[in-house]
């Protein structure tokens, strides 16, 4: 056997006919024949290694793997003064990165993925690696990124470009970022990168193309899989195909899918299980690292995070006609706010998705869905209206127990026992009743759809978790309307007055509609 020519990519061998060593090599994924060279062409990756040692000596092939499998080792972490100091897993997550051209940190939801990122741009500009930073998340986080960035970033705010999954599908928004790393050594981030998923998809091959021109490619995530295997696929071809051997979404299909089922011109085409599913995880494993809340001893035992929820066109319109002009008609009634309290209270509802009579849209459905599914603990929902927590009930289990102002009191401890025992995952609560009196330490995650102007609700709805027998740190999540533009709503104003131990009497109106 004879390597012909060894790439980045592929190598290229050619050998006297050998139908043994043609069988071996056809089981490489991605694997090809050029007829007219008369030569194979295969993916450089572990899977290639294992065939073609038996058969050559070649030293560039061996040459190749090495460059492939090596992660570049560096220093730039020793002497690096934190601006703030790390926990012990976000540190070794920095240290992970900064040695690492492809990454994925598949770390639990809550365990500060984007400070461990941030400390590592840090670390590498610092010793002049790179030059500028590309995220790419979901428009609801671009504010968090921006709050952490100048909280924990050492760096000039002019580096780093924030931009939404949904303009990474837009040629006219890709070029500029395109332009950005061929003039520089630049780092490319994918947060929430479970939502890059089919391959045919502009978004995923918008991202994959940015990747494969990136000096560096990481990819952030708490649900690397959330619906099965083939997702991995989109993910790890943005870091580098040759990370699971299969340069194709079919190849890696066809080599890990068991088929079955109906068929299509007698071929089956229903994924009826999976194979060979301890090879993905050996392969990804040199190339990500998952960090869970339960294993990372010195995490507090409270972590807060917020989400930004863009209010729909139609919602903004009643949002805004309410708050400018003090009344707005929906399909079903005229809504009036004859004085100023009032006004607030029907801006509050309708970020929460209603109006008297009438259901308007709530896309914090959609952000609650996602916190669900990256959470794999226990959780706690609260929100302030029925209306509100009824909409929150049909998205979730049906198993789901909930408590508000219109159950008995027997049903409460129902509720209460169900939850803590592990007969319901969830828990949805109206933030006024359900806040008191219940002891709910299962809960890992506990989600604001809305609050309330008391800080005793809202303390007390917090300490639920927080009760004798908690093991485990506990995330809270607020998730906050934002107008079409990302501008703050009465989600915020309601949440600062809240936090500053203030009520409603202490405040002005001022205080609360932005």
């Amino acid at each position: 056997m004879r390597l012909t020519a060894v790439t980045k990519e592929s190598i290229c061998v050619s050998f006297s006919y050998d139908q043994s060593i043609v069988e071996q090599i056809k089981r490489i994924p991605g694997a090809r024949y050029r007829r007219i060279e008369k030569t194979w062409v295969v993916p450089v990756s572990e899977d290639a290694y294992a065939v073609l040692r038996n058969f050559t000596t070649d030293l560039s092939l061996f040459v190749s793997l090495h460059e492939f499998l090596r992660q570049p080792v560096s220093d730039t972490l020793i002497g690096y003064r934190w601006k703030m100091k790390p926990f012990l897993h976000q540190q070794e997550g920095t240290s992970l990165l900064v040695k690492s051209r492809c990454f994925a940190l598949h770390d639990e939801m809550g365990l500060g993925k984007s400070k461990t990122v941030i400390d590592a741009i840090g670390a590498l500009y610092d010793a002049g690696d790179i030059t500028g930073v590309i995220v790419v998340c979901p428009l609801g986080v671009i504010d968090v990124w921006e709050e952490q960035i100048a909280l924990h970033g050492v760096t000039p705010p002019t580096i780093w470009t924030l931009i939404n999954y949904e303009k990474v599908r837009c040629l006219r928004h890709r070029t500029p970022l395109l332009d950005k790393i061929k003039t520089g050594k630049v780092v490319v981030v994918l947060d929430e990168g479970h939502r890059i998923k089919s391959p045919r998809t502009l978004q995923t091959r918008g991202c994959i193309e940015l990747g494969v021109r990136a000096a560096y490619r990481w990819l952030l995530t708490g649900t690397p899989i959330a619906k099965d295997v083939l997702d991995l696929w989109a993910q790890f071809a943005f870091l580098d195909k040759r990370i699971l051997g299969s340069p194709s979404y079919t190849a890696f299909k066809h080599k890990y899918a068991v088929m079955g089922g109906y068929c299509v011109d007698h071929r089956p085409v229903q994924i009826i299980g999976w194979k060979h599913t301890d090879e993905i995880t050996k392969k990804i494993a040199r190339f990500s690292r998952r960090a869970l809340k339960a294993d990372c001893l010195d995490l507090p035992e409270k972590l807060f995070t917020t989400r930004s929820v863009p209010m729909t066109a139609a919602q903004f319109k009643h949002y805004k006609e309410i708050k400018t002009l003090l009344v707005t008609k929906t399909d079903k009634t005229l809504v009036m706010t004859p004085n100023a309290l009032t006004k607030a209270l029907r801006l509050s509802q309708i970020t929460s998705g209603h109006l008297p009579e009438t259901t308007l849209d709530n896309p914090k459905l959609d952000m609650l869905r996602t916190l669900i599914e990256e959470h794999e603990g226990s959780y706690i929902v609260y929100c302030r209206f029925i209306p509100e927590l009824q909409r929150i009930l049909d998205i979730l289990p049906p198993d789901t127990a909930t408590i508000h102002g219109a159950i008995k009191p027997t049903q409460r401890t129902i509720a209460e026992r169900d939850f803590q025992s592990g007969v319901s995952r969830g828990i949805v609560l109206q933030i006024a009743t359900g806040g008191i009196g219940l002891t709910l330490t299962q809960a890992s995650m506990v989600v604001y759809m809305s609050n309330t102007y008391s800080w005793v609700d809202r303390a007390q709805s917090m300490d639920r978790p927080h009760r004798p027998g908690l093991t485990h740190p506990v995330l809270y999540v607020d998730v906050l309307a934002t107008t079409p533009t990302g501008k703050e709503t009465i989600d915020h104003g309601v949440l600062k007055i809240s936090n500053a131990k203030k009520n409603l009497a202490e405040v002005t109106l001022g205080d609360i509609i932005l």
